[in-house]
């Protein structure tokens, strides 16, 4: 929200907070191939994780 306020052209928060509601975390039965957990640092960056690991195969 910070960084929005600070932007010459704001988003509306009801926007922001309509698509955050739609979001769902991602699943490895669409077909990735790898999964990251992707944060902001708090000083302008990101910082990114391996995410959940991938379900054994059935049977396996």
């Amino acid at each position: 929200m910070r960084r929005n306020a600070s932007r010459a052209r704001r988003v509306p928060e009801v926007g922001l907070f309509a698509t955050l509601a739609r979001l769902e975390p991602l699943d490895w039965t669409e077909g990735f191939d790898a999964l990251y957990e992707v944060e902001f640092d708090g000083a302008g960056g990101f910082v990114v994780r391996p995410g959940p690991g991938r379900p054994a195969a059935p049977g396996g």
